[in-house]
């Protein structure tokens, strides 16, 4: 896995994280911005998880769509809904940027044909003492 720091992206998440509604109550100090290639091959899926850990202190996550849907079959990125048994899935348009808290769990689906291709990043920091977070 190759971390880098791309700094044009970074600050185009940064605006649209403090633009948010959903996060006028939070205010974390980004302290540290890494950037991955992600390659979904047939089989190919990533579970049910949190991108958020006492260990990483990430605070936001950006998932960025490379592939155009029709390359691959499954691979839905999925988040957990309102309801802990619902889930919803996400535009698979090449080019759709997703911006989220790391606290919401989500998952990606398995490929069942093709590739899909994704860029990730995840924003770490630490969250104002109080704020609750799920």
């Amino acid at each position: 896995m190759v971390q880098i720091q791309f700094p044009l992206i970074s600050d185009l998440c940064i605006d649209c994280f403090w633009n948010s509604a959903s996060f006028q109550e939070m205010e974390p100090e980004v302290v540290e911005i890494y950037l991955q290639f992600a390659t979904y091959t047939e089989g190919d899926f990533y579970g049910l998880h949190s991108d958020a850990d006492k260990e990483n202190d990430r605070v936001l996550s950006v998932s960025v769509q490379l592939s155009k849907s029709s390359d691959y079959e499954g691979g839905d990125l999925m988040f957990r809904g309102q309801n802990i048994w619902s889930y919803e899935s996400v535009e698979r348009k090449q080019g759709t940027v997703i911006i989220f808290p790391s606290y919401v769990y989500h998952e990606v689906t398995p490929i069942t044909k093709g590739k899909r291709y994704s860029l990730v990043q995840w924003f770490k920091g630490k969250w104002e003492v109080g704020i609750k977070l799920y």
